[in-house]
Order: structure tokens, then sequence, then C-alpha cells
């Protein structure tokens, strides 16, 4: 009987090799991200101030849903915009208005891949103003774990 535990494990190893032939016992690659220059960092940081007020930030404005479906798309470059300066990674261009306005355009894009960076925000954030826009658009995205650790946070 005891023999018959390492068998069937080494069986069922086998059956999984044989299942997939891409299987790898070990540490992951690691995939490195896609570098952004900081250009496409500045270029976006003028388009959000061009933008004007966060207030003017909705769905019925067309250079905002630009915007918006480029964060869409590409939800990095706008994330790594939500880190506050003095935070690494953090771009220096950044201000707390870029910041208002990257949480609520991402709220807007209803992307989930902004989750965290929404979060770490509405909990972080030097300013009331990001934390209070970034919470909103936790709230947009409609995901049940944010919501859920909103409220953890909150009680």
């Amino acid at each position: 009987m005891q023999n018959a535990l390492p068998l069937f494990l080494i069986a069922m190893l086998s059956v999984c090799i044989c299942a997939e032939d891409d299987l790898r016992i070990g540490s992951r690659e690691k995939t490195s991200a896609r570098e952004i220059p900081a250009e496409e960092f500045q270029k976006l940081v003028l388009q959000l101030k061009k933008l004007g007020p966060a207030s003017s930030i909705n769905d019925k404005n067309t250079e905002a849903m630009k915007l918006v479906s480029q964060a869409a798309e590409f939800p990095e470059l706008y994330t790594r915009l939500l880190i506050p300066p003095g935070f690494p990674r953090a771009i220096a261009k950044a201000d707390k208005d870029v910041r208002h306005s990257v949480a609520l355009i991402l709220g807007l894009s209803r992307d989930r891949r902004a989750l965290q960076a929404l979060l770490d925000s509405s909990v972080y954030d030097p300013e009331d103003t990001v934390r209070a826009a970034a919470t909103q658009a936790l709230l947009k995205l409609e995901e049940p774990v944010a919501l859920r650790k909103l409220v953890d946070l909150a009680i």
C-alpha cells in the first residue's frame, strides 16, 4: 500500500505530460512588459491637461471618449500615471489633476486590468480628490472583488 501512492503519482504525472506537451516544472519564464517611453507619458499628460478640468470628463465629451478607448486598449499607459509623485515608478508630471482625470478615464473604460492600480490609488493617494475619483472608477468597473475590498477598508 505504501508503494501504491508513489506509483499513482508517477502515473498521473505521465498522463499530464502526455496530455500537454508544453508542461514545465519549475519557475515560470519571466516575460518582460513593454517598456513605455517617457515621451508617451508626456504626450498623454499634455492631452489630459488640454482636455480641461476633470468635471468635463464624461461619456458625452468626444475628446475624453477618445482617451477612454485608448485606455481600454492600453491601460498600462494610464495606470502608471495614477502613481503619485514620490512613489516608485511615478511619472514626474502626473500631478493631482492628471491623476484625477486618469482615474475617471479608467472608470469610463470599465477595463478590469486597471483594477489594482485604482485600488491602490483609492487607498494610498495623498489627494482626497484622486482617492474619491479612483473609488468612483472602481464602482463603475462593477467588480465584486473591488467592492469587497472597499467595504473591508471602510470597516
